[in-house]
Order: structure tokens, then C-alpha cells, then sequence
């Protein structure tokens, strides 16, 4: 049971994180995401890896 609905979420936020993600890196990172999600990783835990990888790239602001 998810108290905190990180799975509403995380159906909802993706395209939002990977949209502010430069478009060479947005295949990847949905590919990384997928691959988390097949390895049962927590709504959470990808919710917060997205969120890092934003904020990543605001710092940098160069693709990865």
C-alpha cells in the first residue's frame, strides 16, 4: 500500500522531468527510468533520480 501515492506520481511526472532534460539525453534517460521500473525500484526512489538528474543538469547545463 502507498500511503503517499508515489505511484500517481511518478505516472505523472516523467515526461515533466524529462522534458526540461537537454533532447539528446531524453531517449536515454526514459530508457534508464524503464529499466529501473523492470528491476521493481520504488515509484519513489525513480521519482527522486529523476528529480536529481534535473537539477544536474540545471547546474551543468551541458547534456550528459
Amino acid at each position: 500500500m502507498d500511503i503517499h501515492r508515489r505511484d500517481e506520481i511518478l505516472e505523472r511526472n516523467p515526461e515533466r522531468y524529462i522534458s526540461k532534460l537537454f533532447p539528446e539525453d531524453q531517449k536515454d534517460v526514459k530508457r534508464f527510468v524503464n529499466g529501473l521500473l523492470i528491476q521493481r525500484y520504488s515509484a519513489g526512489r525513480v521519482d527522486k533520480y529523476l528529480s536529481t538528474l534535473v537539477s544536474i543538469r540545471k547546474r551543468l547545463n551541458v547534456p550528459y
